[in-house]
């Protein structure tokens, strides 16, 4: 027996209950046949306001985002991948065409996680999906999403309670009968799970150190699945790996002798430059062998010319600050 096939996930539920999943699973399929484009958006920390905003801007893109039902969208993959009870989920099978491909997607649906399903690139829907941001206090137990400092200044704290400072090895002074941090001090790293020390010295100096945004796990489109690591990227970052890339294939074609754009312009500098070899080796004169000793000659005169106008600028500043000096003795002389 298929073991992704659970009779009881579905049908064995009370009639209400039922309905309800019907519903939403309808909802999922129709989601997952209409658009191309799926991202799984994390949404731990994630208010409902944020959830209820992101709604509303889909509905003005031309998208839907559905909240994650784990159990139900697993089951709306298997029916769309055909891995389910044939005479069971008759009727959800002749509604929606198969759609091998999302079998991809079957193991990325394990979490806290909403779906928004658009036909907008996910470059466009990343600023809009985390422009609702929401502050949260330094909570033990929870995993950083970020550095958190404290910086040096006044604190307004009474100099009674230095030694929770000192406790830390914050370096501190008193300071107009306060608690003063001379020095900034990292009091928890991205990543590390918050301590009950790092969330008590937070509300003791009232820091709200973190913020959460809707933050994109991973995007499935033109059946390609994009990790967070791609999603991530950096314009900056992308076109330096594209100019790496192509010195790379260009520095290729050249090596192995292989015409093509990036190679042809290369193939003919170089043959020029033999070409000039020859000529002047060979006593040959050709036009662009004369052009080219042309401005090897003058390169120098050129040279020569700028150094001079350069030194001859100097002078000039040296004899006006002269100017101004001896105008500034005379003025001295007089008075004195």
């Amino acid at each position: 027996p298929n073991p992704l096939i659970n009779k009881d996930i579905f049908y064995k539920v009370d009639m209400p209950n039922r309905q309800r999943k019907e519903r939403i699973l309808h909802s999922v399929l129709k989601a997952f046949t209409e658009y191309d484009q799926v991202i799984r958006v994390n949404i731990n920390n994630i208010s409902t306001k944020q959830i209820t905003k992101a709604r509303e801007m889909l509905r003005r893109e031309g998208g839907i985002l559905i909240v994650g039902k784990d159990s139900i969208t697993r089951l709306a993959l298997r029916i769309l991948t055909r891995q389910v009870d044939e005479n069971l989920y008759k009727d959800f099978l002749e509604a929606y065409p198969e759609k091998a491909h999302l079998k991809t997607l079957m193991t990325e649906l394990k979490g806290k996680f909403a779906l928004v399903f658009t036909e907008k690139s996910y470059v466009e829907m990343k600023p809009l999906l985390q422009a609702e941001k929401i502050q949260m206090a330094a909570k033990a137990g929870i995993i950083a999403p970020n550095d958190v400092w404290i910086r040096a200044g006044p604190t307004g704290m009474d100099p009674g309670k230095i030694g929770e400072f000192h406790r830390l090895n914050i370096q501190v002074k008193t300071a107009r009968s306060a608690i003063e941090v001379t020095k900034d001090y990292k009091l928890c790293a991205k990543g590390e799970v918050v301590s009950e020390t790092v969330s008590a010295m937070c509300r003791m100096l009232s820091i709200i150190p973190f913020e959460y945004a809707m933050d994109l796990d991973w995007v499935y489109s033109e059946r390609q699945l994009l990790p967070k690591s791609v999603i991530d990227m950096e314009d900056d970052e992308i076109m330096n790996g594209f100019t790496d890339n192509n010195r790379f294939m260009t520095a290729l074609s050249v090596e192995a002798g292989v015409p093509n754009a990036l190679s042809v312009p290369h193939f003919i500098v170089n043959t020029f430059k033999y070409l000039m070899a020859i000529g002047e080796e060979g006593g040959y004169e050709f036009k662009e062998l004369k052009e080219a000793k042309e401005q090897a000659a003058n390169a120098p005169v050129e040279e020569e010319k700028k150094e001079e106008e350069k030194e001859e600028e100097e002078e000039e500043e040296e004899e006006e600050d002269d100017d101004s000096f001896d105008m500034g003795e005379g003025v001295f002389s007089i008075f004195g």
